[in-house]
């Protein structure tokens, strides 16, 4: 062989194997974004499962009030705070429900309710987390002269999982 061929055949394999490096390169790009787009996907399933596990709190048994829709009965929703029983029944990271109106603080416990604030119903301890919220009427039973039910404006929020 002579020199020129062998300078052609070296030339040919830098060229084959620059053009290998290239693809392998659009590849990882491609594969990245298809990766970061399937975060996002998944991102959005759970903000959308967030929604309706807030829907169906709000309309189950645990939380439903008697006398209407959209309704937590907080007497209820004081017993159930911070029970492990449900740690597996609601596929979320925290459960909380805030009285908007009237303005009311602190954290709710047995010893202060119903002269609180805010509700941790419940909180798995996950750390990324994105939340989800809806305003609802917090109403309880009292007996003063006779039984009253008296609702409030509330807000629940639910918190779910992010993987991105």
């Amino acid at each position: 062989m002579t020199r020129k061929g062998q300078f052609k055949i070296q030339q040919m394999t830098f060229m084959i194997a620059a053009v290998f490096i290239f693809f392998i390169l659009a590849g990882m790009f491609v594969f990245s974004i298809q990766l970061r787009n399937l975060r996002k996907t998944a991102d959005q399933i759970e903000q959308n499962k967030a929604i309706g596990i807030s829907q169906y709190l709000v309309e189950s048994p645990e939380f439903a009030c008697a006398s209407g829709s959209y309704c937590i009965d907080t007497d209820k929703m004081i017993v159930l705070m911070n029970r492990t029983a449900y740690k597996k029944f609601w596929p979320v990271a925290y459960i909380k429900v805030f009285k908007v109106y009237p303005n009311a603080t602190g954290a709710c416990t047995l010893n202060n309710y119903p002269n609180c604030g805010s509700y941790d119903v419940f909180d798995s301890g996950f750390q990324s987390t994105s939340s989800t919220s809806s305003f609802v009427a917090l109403c309880r039973k009292t007996k003063e002269e006779s039984v009253k039910t008296i609702c409030e404006l509330g807000k629940i929020i639910i918190g779910y999982k992010i993987k991105g």
